[in-house]
């Protein structure tokens, strides 16, 4: 078995993480996210409970494919995930449902308030990768490790960018757009409803006048 542990930072608070979290899917990072669905949803106390299916593509390299031929080469994955909204905590436990002999992951992931800073969340991950095939089960677990880091660089991007989207810089400037457009339609709807009920007004009549020449 290998163990792998790493923390990364997101420069949001914790509760934009969280509700983040639910819209990380799609992003241009997450391409081999085929799906998301929610099998189960509790609320205990106060922690939320959810339990969901994933599915990814997942490409082998040449040797790996002999140890999954005839299997269905998509990965699925079953993420669990403990929301306490008590103690500002909140923790994910993901594993693969199959193909699990040749090599079984598990991950946790922790958000939490990053010390004092309200702004910052940080979020420390922590991995397990097995293999049962002999032989070759540590060269297997090896492999799935430098997978993992590679997958969970492009995660933390992608998370990122879907912050951004959602609460950054961009977000706020957007927010402050709308409003402003929003008024100028309501402007022109007003206007050309003005000039419609004009237009429907009955015209006054003209009189012809004279000078009597005086």
């Amino acid at each position: 078995m290998k163990f792998f542990t790493c923390d990364n930072a997101f420069q949001f608070t914790w509760d934009q993480v969280v509700a983040g979290f639910w819209q990380r899917y799609p992003n241009p990072n997450s391409k081999h996210v085929l799906s998301e669905d929610v099998i189960e949803r509790r609320v205990e106390g106060t922690q939320l409970i959810t339990k969901r299916l994933i599915t990814k593509t997942n490409s082998l390299p040449k040797w790996g494919e002999r140890f999954v031929h005839g299997l269905n080469k998509g990965v699925y994955l079953v993420e669990e995930s403990i929301l306490d909204l008590k103690n500002k905590t909140f923790v994910t436990y993901t594993r693969n449902i199959v193909q699990q002999k040749v090599m079984s992951v598990e991950e946790k992931c922790t958000y939490t308030q990053q010390g004092d800073n309200s702004e910052t969340t940080q979020c420390t991950r922590q991995v397990w990768v097995n293999s049962g095939v002999r032989t070759i089960s540590s060269v297997i677990a090896s492999f799935g490790i430098q997978r993992y880091k590679k997958n969970a660089s492009k995660a933390v991007i992608g998370f990122d960018y879907v912050l951004n989207k959602l609460y950054g810089p961009e977000s706020e400037a957007e927010n402050k757009v709308i409003p402003e457009s929003r008024k100028e339609k309501a402007k022109e709807f007003a206007k050309a409803k003005a000039d419609s009920v004009k237009s429907k007004l009955p015209r006054p009549r003209l009189t012809s006048c004279q000078n009597d020449g005086s």
